[in-house]
C-alpha cells in the first residue's frame, strides 16, 4: 500500500468510526432515558397490582380494546432481561476498549 492509499484508507476509518460513535452517542442517551421506563415495568411485572390487574384482565373486568401485552408472561420479562444482556454487552465492550487503549 502506498502512503496515498494508506492516508485514505485511515481518513476512511476515521470517517466511519466518527460516524459510528455520533450515531452510538446519540442512541445511548435515547437507550438511557428509556431507563425510567425499564425500570417502571420491572416494578410493575411480578407485584401484587400486576397479579391484581391480570386476574380482572382474564375476567374480562378490562375491555379486549385496552393493550395489555404487559399482563403476559413473558413481554415484561424479556425486556428486563434483554436489557441486562444489553448493559452487560456494553461493559464487556467498554472493558475491551479500555484494556486495548
Amino acid at each position: 500500500m502506498d502512503r496515498t492509499e494508506r492516508i485514505s484508507a485511515a481518513e476512511a476509518a476515521l470517517d466511519a468510526a466518527r460516524g459510528a460513535i455520533d450515531h452510538f452517542e446519540a442512541v445511548l442517551d435515547e437507550f438511557e432515558q428509556a431507563q425510567r421506563e425499564v425500570n417502571r415495568v420491572s416494578s410493575y411485572v411480578g407485584s401484587e397490582n400486576w397479579f391484581d390487574d391480570m386476574d380482572a384482565h382474564t375476567r374480562g373486568e378490562v375491555s379486549r380494546t385496552v393493550k395489555a401485552g404487559i399482563l403476559s408472561q413473558d413481554l415484561g420479562y424479556d425486556l428486563i432481561v434483554d436489557n441486562r444482556e444489553l448493559a452487560l454487552r456494553m461493559l464487556e465492550l467498554a472493558t475491551s476498549i479500555l484494556r486495548n487503549l
